[in-house]
């Protein structure tokens, strides 16, 4: 099958050798027989079992992920998105802004969900708004500007 990797380093999971495919709602392991790595996060993944056209239809277009387990660790200034929620949001002019209720991932733009005592407040994942992510310490270091305040006042 030929599936696209939504990842930053595509190369990072040449080895890998097992994998989840979402069967409507169900998370169920495949082990994977070869993969290639091909162009702009395309990869030919060769499944177990899977050696027939009816075979790969029934997977065809399925969500794909990996335990957590097998992620590559990333470096101190780099994160996933799943280690967001939970870890505080501050804001460099405004202080705290509260604790991450989840990651809402969108295509084109990741948001991250607070709920705080008073509001929901939505914070676009960028370089525009997300300073810096400590994870040792769980804190999102943001830099929220006057015109999302007032859309989610704090």
């Amino acid at each position: 099958m030929i599936a696209f990797l939504d990842v930053d380093d595509a190369d990072a999971y040449r080895k890998l050798d097992s994998l989840l495919v979402d069967m409507n709602g169900v998370l169920q392991p495949f082990f994977v027989e070869s993969i290639t790595i091909r162009d702009k996060g395309f990869a030919h993944i060769q499944i177990e079992g899977i050696d027939t056209r009816e075979a790969a239809v029934e997977i065809s277009g399925k969500e794909i992920y990996l335990p957590l387990s097998r992620l590559p660790e990333l470096p101190d200034h780099r994160y996933y998105l799943h280690e967001l929620p939970g870890m505080e949001v501050v804001d460099a002019v405004h202080g705290s802004i509260g604790v991450v209720e989840k990651v809402l991932d969108y295509s084109q733009n990741a948001l991250l969900q607070i709920i705080n005592a008073t509001n929901e407040v939505l914070i676009p994942i960028n370089d525009n708004f997300v300073s810096h992510v400590d994870k040792k310490t769980k804190i999102v270091h943001v830099h929220i500007p006057k015109e999302l305040l007032e859309i989610n006042p704090t």
